[in-house]
Formats: C-alpha cells, sequence, structure tokens
C-alpha cells in the first residue's frame, strides 16, 4: 500500500508535506533494493521518491519521481508526487506543467485540481486558488482536503464562518486532517477573540467615566447606558464561538493556544462588569475594573503579538 498523501495548508505555508508515514535508514535501504530489482515498477518508484523526501532528501525524490513519470506517464499517481515535489521545492510553474498534462489525461482528478489550486494559491494567492478549489469539490464534493483547503483561503472577515464551518466539515470527512483543523480554526478565533480583546478598551473608559461622574456627584446615565451597550456588543463574539466551533474542538483550540482561553476569559469579565455597572452604577468592583481592564486590554495585545494568539 503506497503511502497517504495529504496537504498542510496553513496561511501563508507553501510546503505541502506528501506522506503521513516516517521512514527509516532500513526502510529506504528495502526500497532501494527493490527498485534495483524492478527499475520500472512504477509504484515502488513512487514510494522510494516518498520515502527519499520523508528522510529530508527532496533533490533525490524529485530524480526518482521523475524516473517514475518517465517511465510511467500516464500515472496519474506519478504525475501527482512529481507535482507535488516541484511546488514543494518553489517551481511552480514546473508543477503547473506536469498538473496540466494530468487533467488533460484526466479532467475529473480531484486530486491534481486540490494541488493545482495550492500552486496558484503560493503564486497569485487565494483568490485565484478559490475558484480551483470550488472546481475540485464540483468533480468531487466529498474530497475533505479541497473543503479544508478552501476554508483555508476563506479565514478572512466576511467569509470567516463559512470557513470555519468548512474546515469542522473537512475534519469529519478525514480525521487525519483534525490537527490542521484544529490549528485554522485557532486561527478564526484568534482573529474574533483579537477583536474583541481591543473593543474592552471602550467599555473600560466607559467604567471609568462613570466612576468619575460618580466623584462628582454628577449624572452617570449616559456612560452607564454606554457600559451596557458596549458589554452586550462584547456577547457577539462570544455569542459567535458558543454557536461555530464545538465544544471539543475548541477545548482542543484552547489547549493548543492558552492565550486564547485567557482573551475569552477576560471579555466575558468585561462583559459582567459592563452589564453590572449598567443596572447599579458606580460600585467598589466597577470602579477600580475599569483601570484594571485597561492594562488587561494592553498586556494582551503584547502578549498576542509575542505568541500569534
Amino acid at each position: 500500500m503506497l503511502p497517504k498523501r495529504w496537504a498542510a495548508a496553513r496561511p501563508g505555508a507553501d510546503k505541502i508535506p506528501l506522506m503521513s508515514d516516517t521512514w527509516g535508514d532500513g526502510d529506504v535501504a528495502a526500497l532501494r533494493s527493490a527498485v534495483a530489482a524492478d527499475p520500472t515498477n512504477g509504484a515502488l518508484l513512487v514510494q522510494y521518491a516518498l520515502a527519499l523526501h520523508g528522510q529530508g532528501r527532496l533533490p533525490d525524490a524529485m530524480a526518482m519521481a521523475w524516473r517514475a513519470v518517465s517511465a510511467h506517464p500516464h500515472s496519474s499517481l506519478a504525475q501527482y508526487t512529481y507535482a507535488a515535489l516541484l511546488h514543494e521545492s518553489g517551481q511552480n510553474q514546473a508543477a503547473l506543467a506536469v498538473l496540466d498534462q494530468a487533467l488533460q489525461q484526466n479532467p475529473m482528478n480531484a486530486d491534481a485540481l486540490v494541488l493545482r489550486a495550492d500552486v496558484f494559491r503560493s503564486m497569485w494567492g487565494a483568490s485565484a486558488a478559490e475558484a480551483q478549489y470550488l472546481e475540485a469539490l464540483r468533480v468531487a464534493p466529498g474530497h475533505a482536503l479541497a473543503m479544508h483547503n478552501l476554508a483555508v483561503v476563506r479565514l478572512r472577515w466576511g467569509t470567516l464562518t463559512d470557513a470555519v464551518s468548512g474546515l469542522l466539515a473537512a475534519g469529519r470527512i478525514d480525521r487525519s486532517l483534525r490537527a490542521l483543523v484544529i490549528d485554522n480554526v485557532g486561527l478564526a478565533v484568534a482573529r474574533v477573540l483579537r477583536l474583541a480583546t481591543a473593543s474592552v478598551v471602550f467599555l473600560a473608559v466607559a467604567l471609568i467615566v462613570v466612576m468619575a461622574a460618580h466623584e462628582d456627584g454628577k449624572s452617570a446615565t449616559l456612560p452607564r447606558i454606554a457600559a451596557g451597550v458596549l458589554a452586550l456588543a462584547l456577547t457577539v463574539p462570544l455569542i459567535w464561538l458558543v454557536r461555530t466551533v464545538p465544544a471539543d474542538v475548541l477545548s482542543s483550540v484552547v489547549r493548543q493556544r492558552l492565550l486564547l482561553g485567557v482573551r475569552i476569559a477576560f471579555v466575558s469579565v468585561g462583559v459582567l462588569l459592563g452589564l453590572v455597572t449598567a443596572v447599579v452604577g458606580s460600585n467598589a468592583v466597577s470602579d477600580v475594573a475599569g483601570t484594571l481592564l485597561l492594562f488587561g486590554v494592553f498586556g494582551l495585545t503584547v502578549l498576542g503579538r509575542v505568541t500569534g494568539s
């Protein structure tokens, strides 16, 4: 059985791992002997290329994949492997030429369409790749990798919810993608929570104004209303989080990115303080909390830049 192929599609990542198995020196030596005994066996040539790639020997792997394509020019597996190695080495134009040939032979080759989309993403950006992923899904509606990579290129404002839904669907179809799904859902959650955390600064200012008005003996009605409105607004990202990301996935994301858990708690505390202040006005807790929230926003912003969360 040939090693399983899968692509790690993180925003900004150009490399495409070709297999999930690890290969030892003994495995490589055994494959080398098998290829020497049967030098035109396409399956062995591809497997040997993948084994060399697994050991970090990319030039040798590319040479072996080229042998496989030369010996079997109509083999979709050989063409896919060689194109993926070319893409990983940065030879995207050459990879496209190989993929175009593969798609001429079989326009319904969903794997080739997905890899072609990956190449497009590297060369021309996410918008150029999107149509290719959609074409792959038209050909193979249940293609988990196409679904996953399409979701990745849609990790932007306006399509964030659809992107997370696509990632989750891909993870359900192919459990081997779960680690990538968790990673990319984490990126989406981080984007939402970074904005929510930054917005707490407005709530903090409202709490400070309520405190100042109370100390000066002035009416705090307007800042209390503002605190309530801002607190309710901050519930929107929390509700989105609960409704969009299943609890088991969210717990995995938080374990991987602990700062996201801190952000969730921070925003939740801000919501609670804002609602309490809106209802009862100035009090011992909210009078101190406004300043503490400002420091919290600053600290989380710095930590977020350092950790990427």
